[in-house]
């Protein structure tokens, strides 16, 4: 005869170990608070989509930079990996908004926009 709490002790760990980790924030739109959060706690790739001119004056530490004007900004959009966590962010929000878009409309599912974009992530610092 088995032992109901070995039993039970087992289905616990079963169940702790099928559970994934959730983000600390919905993906979608962000504020700077919640992006620096995620940045702490998260494997995140940075992409910075604004002119080079732009990203010379200051950007995220560690940002990728893929100008969202750039005549191949799908083509290197589309070499990332789909499954894997992004921030994009733009002056003020409504490139990387387009970014993002784009970026879910090739299948990536785990998209984080930066609200306001870098001006208002430097106006937190």
């Amino acid at each position: 005869m088995s032992n109901p709490s070995l039993f039970s002790c087992f289905i616990l760990l079963f169940a702790l170990a099928c559970q994934t980790v959730a983000p600390p924030h919905p993906y979608g739109l962000i504020d700077p608070m919640q992006a620096k959060e995620v940045l702490e706690v998260a494997d995140v790739t940075v992409i910075d989509v604004r002119t080079p001119k732009e990203v010379a004056a200051g950007k995220i530490d560690g940002a990728t930079n893929y100008n969202i004007f750039d005549d191949d900004f799908n083509a290197k959009i589309e070499k990332l990996d789909t499954s894997g966590t992004y921030l994009v962010y733009c002056r003020r929000g409504s490139r990387s908004a387009n970014a993002a878009k784009i970026m879910r409309s090739f299948g990536f599912t785990k998209v984080y926009d930066l609200e306001g974009g870098f001006e208002n992530w430097i106006s937190k610092e």
